[in-house]
């Protein structure tokens, strides 16, 4: 294993950890450190020197550095673990990840999890969610834009809210679906959205978008967006607009003033 040269501190701690050695394991950690392993949690060397000579020394724990990283003064190890404690029901080989806070030569923290790796069907499941979503919110805009402002709706769920900038309100869906009525009757012909960037997270998708029309007044109206939106299933849960409202100001809403 090439790894970078880890604070002194956690080199310590893996070689005492590897030669049962309490004393020199205690000795690594600040008076006031934390340790989470597992998420049980100790605080002080007190509780941590009792920790350590139970289920580390006491259950003959070694660790086999397979990767590490190291940024300024902290670092993150993973390892083989093996020794004399209980293995039923834990994975072969037991692989764990420890993540150093080190200040001056001393750990002021620690935490020890088991990272499970996603699965490919994990992956493969997430990714065709996410990938709907954006179908989702492309969908929306066509929608709109083919003046189908119902059809455009009903891609939201009953209790979905959107916010808009430039009246800085948020809006059920009832208001939003005047709101996009009053929009149309601003127009001079359709609005066209041409869609750029957009980003799928979870249950989130992102979307930066240019529109073009011309207003009643024959002004026209190329406004930039960027809107966020969160679904619940496959309906729209809540939106987030933000646009260019300078220009908002000067077109669909010439005449009126920021409230």
């Amino acid at each position: 294993m090439t790894t970078p040269t880890l604070p002194s501190p956690v080199q310590a701690f893996i070689d005492a950890m590897n030669r049962f050695d309490l004393e020199s394991l205690s000795a690594t950690f600040a008076p006031d450190a934390i340790v989470n392993d597992h998420r049980c949690e100790l605080r002080g060397q007190e509780a941590i020197r009792g920790w350590l000579a139970k289920e580390i020394v006491g259950d003959r724990v070694t660790m086999r550095p397979t990767e590490a990283t190291r940024r300024g003064e902290n670092a993150t190890v993973t390892a083989v673990m093996d020794g004399t404690y209980e293995k039923t029901g834990l994975p072969t080989p037991l692989v764990l990840s420890f993540y150093f806070s080190v200040e001056g030569d001393r750990i002021v923290q620690l935490v020890i999890v088991h990272n499970k790796p996603l699965t490919a069907s994990v992956v493969s499941d997430a990714t065709a969610s996410a990938e709907a979503h954006k179908r989702t919110v492309r969908r929306f805009f066509e929608l709109f834009a083919a003046g189908q402002v119902r059809a455009a709706i009903a891609l939201f769920h009953e209790d979905a809210t959107f916010w808009f900038p430039t009246t800085r309100k948020t809006l059920t869906m009832s208001e939003f679906a005047e709101g996009l009525h009053w929009i149309q009757t601003r127009l001079d012909g359709p609005i066209a959205f041409e869609v750029g960037t957009m980003v799928a997270d979870g249950n989130a998708v992102a979307v930066q978008l240019e529109s073009f029309a011309k207003t009643v007044e024959g002004k026209p109206f190329n406004n930039l967006y960027h809107v966020y939106f969160e679904f619940e299933g496959d309906q729209i849960r809540k939106a987030r607009e933000y646009n260019d409202t300078a220009h908002v100001f000067a077109t669909l809403r010439a005449g009126q003033s920021p409230t």
